[in-house]
């Protein structure tokens, strides 16, 4: 089912789907349904993909730092911080 709705577009969309609907004879406001249909139906399928800073932004923080990165000496080698 449609629904009559108002909606402001950007000119230079608007016009490209006119454009594009009457080289294909079919009407631009259903060629503007189709692409947002299409868009819906890709987002469902392929769900967003997360940024590393978006995942890491959803890692709970803990108390403090330190619990998940302890503090190591500037004068610490190797042996002393992985034994």
């Amino acid at each position: 089912m449609k629904k009559r709705i108002t909606i402001y577009l950007d000119e230079d969309v608007l016009d490209a789907f006119k454009t594009r609907a009457e080289e294909s004879g079919a009407g631009y406001q259903t060629m503007i349904n189709d692409a947002l249909q299409d868009s819906l139906e890709r987002e469902r399928r392929e769900p967003k993909k997360r940024s590393l800073a978006e995942f890491l932004l959803d890692i709970p923080k803990s108390d403090t730092d330190e619990d998940l990165f302890p503090r190591i000496d500037d004068d610490a080698t190797d042996r002393d911080v992985f034994d």
